[in-house]
């Protein structure tokens, strides 16, 4: 597996803890580092005095080393993290929406400023701790300046607490975002419970949970199939299914933000399934669909569970047909129109930057 499908659009895989965790481990780390320095050997010891110099310098290079050990660990902790995450600048606008949504865009930097802030502090105290013990007269000295740091240092990471654990929550949810390619998008959309996810599983053979309830899409749901029918050939169609969405768009929540962002930035085309069993009022539906239309995008409709024979089933399957006579009931049909109008983008985006091979082209 690509590193990429593994970790989403975060650069690397990291572990995050709380202040608590790196407090232990920077003073586990330190603790274990004790008695690396080499001690200078011969040469005074026919002179107590310098024997006893040089030993009290060892000693406060040990407490330097100590100190340089629990900096360097946080330093190397919090750049880890800092480095995982992705600059929200460069991602596409899908990926910018997406953060905004289910984390919160200045919160996720506000977090990572606070890391290196207490990164860079912790660095500077260390160095000024260093000089401090280096400069001391005496054993208590030395030592008094070693416990400042220890305690300086606890509370600066205390003081990040929060952020360490918004930033575990936030890996969390974008690592679980959709990969989305970047080929030829359909976004199937509709209310809750309408019969999306049962489309996809037809188009792809995806498998998405499907239940009898409303909201069982929490996130985008994807699947794929080739639009080129030939040995070998890739699959080269991305079928989105997006959370249910109701037809109130100015008291969208998370959930319905996702599905509006990947509608507008993520499809190329959209298919609105139109349910006939009355689970929604067909006007509610209408007005949705009309909403969808504003984006602009080509929108084709799909009436789903036509083979329920119920007779309120029936008299609303005919109605929206008479709304929309050009809908679709058939997954196959579906599936090979859109596939048509995939074949068709494939072939104007190659012919336009003059390369023959599709693949080639849409990489471009």
């Amino acid at each position: 597996m690509r590193k990429q499908e593994k970790f989403g659009i975060m650069r690397r895989n990291v572990t995050i803890e709380d202040a608590d965790f790196y407090i232990r481990l920077a003073f586990s780390r330190a603790r274990g580092a004790k008695g690396r320095t080499k001690k200078k050997k011969g040469g005074n010891r026919g002179n107590p005095r310098k024997k006893k110099e040089q030993g009290y310098f060892s000693l406060k290079r040990e407490y330097a080393d100590h100190i340089a050990f629990m900096s360097e660990f946080i330093e190397e902790q919090f750049s880890k993290i800092i480095g995982a995450f992705p600059e929200v600048h460069r991602q596409s606008e899908f990926y910018r929406e997406l953060i905004e949504i289910t984390i919160g865009t200045a919160e996720l930097k506000k977090s990572l400023a606070a890391l290196s802030w207490c990164m860079k502090r912790i660095s500077r105290l260390a160095g000024q701790c260093k000089m401090d013990v280096m400069k001391a007269d005496r054993s208590e000295d030395a030592k008094k300046a070693v416990r400042g740091f220890e305690g300086r240092l606890s509370s600066m990471l205390r003081q990040v607490d929060s952020n360490l654990k918004f930033l575990k929550e936030a890996k969390m949810k974008i690592k679980n975002y959709p990969l989305i390619k970047r080929m030829y998008g359909v976004a199937i959309v509709g209310f809750p419970n309408v019969g999306k996810s049962t489309l996809l599983a037809k188009m792809t053979g995806a498998r998405p949970e499907i239940a009898a309830y409303a909201f069982t899409t929490k996130s985008l749901m994807l699947g794929y199939f080739s639009a080129f029918e030939f040995p070998g050939a890739e699959k080269d169609v991305q079928v989105m299914d997006t959370p249910g969405t109701l037809s109130r768009p100015e008291r969208m929540n998370d959930i319905e933000k996702q599905a509006y962002s990947a509608m507008k930035n993520a499809a190329s085309i959209i298919v609105f399934i139109l349910d006939p069993t009355g689970s929604y009022p067909l006007e509610e539906q209408e007005k949705l669909f009309l909403i969808i239309e504003k984006f602009g995008k080509p929108l084709y409709a799909y009436i789903s569970k036509t083979d329920i024979e119920n007779e309120s089933v029936v008299c609303n399957s005919e109605k929206i047909r008479r709304i929309h006579p050009d809908a679709f009931e058939s997954a196959e049909k579906l599936k090979d129109f859109l596939s048509g109008k995939a074949q068709e983008y494939y072939r104007a985006k190659a012919k336009e930057l003059g390369k023959g091979d599709k693949k080639k082209a849409f990489s471009q």
